[in-house]
């Protein structure tokens, strides 16, 4: 079954009867990705990329305190100064498999790509600008997409399209064609994989990994 939740993301629920003990299944998924050079144009909602949620903690008194001050006008103008201050104040750390959020990286200065992603999104927020952390690969040819390549960056809604930002990476608003979003980033309430990144399996005794 290919089941969506609230925020648009398409997951694929698969049910496996009778295993008998040690049986192995292989499941294999292949896609046809169109990349695009320009985002597309939408609408979305001005409540739901705008207010806090888990790891982006702007109503947090401590994040009210340490947050800096951007006073540009223009989306796009504050969008960029938002991203150079979190490409230049943070410093990149290695790969933690649980994230830590908006507030931990603006407190340590340090993260991995989610941490960068959190802040930029909390901070464009906290300057009434929409934006959402997304999940995905950065992919620039034809290749089988490893797990450990898995990726988070962030978008910000410029009121007509959402545009790129990579703080971790040092990419805004470019190379859009080489990102491919598997997860848009948002609250947990109706996605049936949960706090899980790429995958959840549930079942007595089962184990599940993908392949490199």
């Amino acid at each position: 079954d290919l089941v969506t939740d609230s925020l648009g993301n398409q997951i694929i629920h698969i049910v496996f009867s009778n295993l008998p003990p040690f049986a192995v299944k292989i499941v294999t998924v292949e896609a046809d990705v169109d990349l695009l050079e320009t985002p597309e144009a939408s609408e979305v909602s001005s409540v739901l990329w705008l207010g806090p949620e888990p790891f982006i903690e702007t109503t947090d008194p401590e994040f009210k305190r340490l947050a800096p001050m951007f006073k540009a006008a223009d989306e796009d103008v504050l969008a960029a100064d938002i991203f150079k201050w979190v490409s230049g104040n943070l410093r990149a750390a290695g790969y933690t498999p649980h994230d830590r959020g908006a507030l931990y990286a603006l407190k340590n200065k340090t993260g991995d790509c989610s941490e960068f992603a959190y802040l930029f999104v909390a901070l464009c927020r906290a300057n009434y600008i929409q934006a959402r952390g997304v999940s995905g690969y950065i992919c620039d040819r034809n290749q089988i997409l490893k797990p450990d390549a898995y990726h988070d960056w962030a978008e910000f809604y410029d009121g007509k399209t959402w545009k790129l930002a990579d703080p971790f990476n040092n990419i805004f608003g470019v190379k859009s064609s080489q990102y491919v979003a598997m997860r848009i980033l948002g609250p947990k309430g109706d996605n049936p994989v949960g706090d899980y990144p790429r995958f959840r399996y549930q079942g007595e005794g089962l184990e599940a990994r993908m392949n490199d």
